[in-house]
């Protein structure tokens, strides 16, 4: 489940503590950068009542899996002071998506923040890196998430498992391909009495990595899979360029993993990403 954690009640606590749930927590930074990019519908501050709500959890977190996930905007592409911000929390690992659509028109990545943020996420990649030579775990998602699924061998024609394995519920119980699109007709694939099989075929079909011609050539077309289904109308060449950027880097990073540790994945679970991989929910 996603949350920006402001409603949490005791009773939800209990309740995600008593069971396996993936909670990821949508906060994008440490209270200035919080406060602005997300202000609460009062007018107040709403990381301290995010700080609030989710302190009982963090310390106590019992079966739930935890992690934080931050939206990056145009306005602010640095990542390093935001990552320790939440992580100074309580929160185990840290996510990053940046913004391809959306309301604020002048929030979303153009061609020429690309390379900056590649820059920005690499560096605090290769930091992440550092530790994990050194035998610690690796608490960014993104780069433990991409680790895992080449030490796995992931190859895909699906970036995540929307409308195959992986559905979301409106609260009018109509199902949705994707919890990023509710309310799109386009993802609305049946109800709760059942699916509608020939919407759900075709739109498996029609967003398989071969059906995507950007793809055809492109040699990282089975990793990336084509890139979030919702954000492939958002899709450029720069965009495409800092996912092959970003994949370079991490399958070096791998590589060098492996040589110098290669029995650092035989533990369980190990690093970040955990309650993310099911969905590859965090993209690159």
């Amino acid at each position: 489940m996603t949350t920006n954690g402001t409603l949490l009640r005791a009773q939800d606590v209990d309740l995600l503590r008593s069971h396996p749930f993936a909670v990821t927590v949508s906060i994008d930074g440490g209270a200035d950068l919080q406060n602005a990019q997300r202000p609460a519908a009062s007018g107040g501050d709403s990381f301290a009542l995010l700080r609030a709500r989710t302190r009982a959890l963090l310390e106590a977190p019992g079966q739930a899996r935890l992690s934080a996930r931050a939206t990056i905007t145009r306005h602010r592409l640095d990542l390093t002071d935001r990552f320790d911000s939440i992580r100074a929390l309580g929160f185990p690992e840290v996510g990053f998506s940046p913004l391809r659509t959306g309301g604020d028109a002048e929030g979303p990545l153009r061609g020429s923040d690309w390379p900056e943020y590649l820059d920005a996420l690499t560096g605090l990649a290769r930091r992440e890196l550092r530790r994990a030579l050194d035998g610690g775990p690796i608490r960014l998602t993104n780069l433990a998430v991409a680790l895992k699924q080449l030490h796995r061998g992931a190859s895909a024609p699906y970036p995540c498992g929307a409308g195959a394995g992986y559905f979301s519920v409106s609260s009018s119980g109509t199902w949705y391909a994707c919890h990023r699109a509710i309310g799109s007709p386009t993802y609305e694939l049946g109800d709760s009495r059942g699916l509608d099989e020939a919407r759900r075929a075709r739109f498996l079909t029609d967003r398989h990595v071969h059906a995507q011609a950007a793809c055809g050539t492109c040699w990282a077309r089975y990793l990336c899979s084509g890139g979030c289904h919702q954000e492939a109308t958002a899709r450029t060449d720069s965009s495409c360029g800092f996912i092959r950027g970003w994949l370079d880097f991490c399958l070096a990073a791998y590589c060098e993993l492996a040589d110098r540790h290669p029995d650092y994945w035989e533990a369980e679970d190990r690093g970040a990403g955990s309650a993310a991989i099911h969905t590859r929910e965090v993209s690159p």
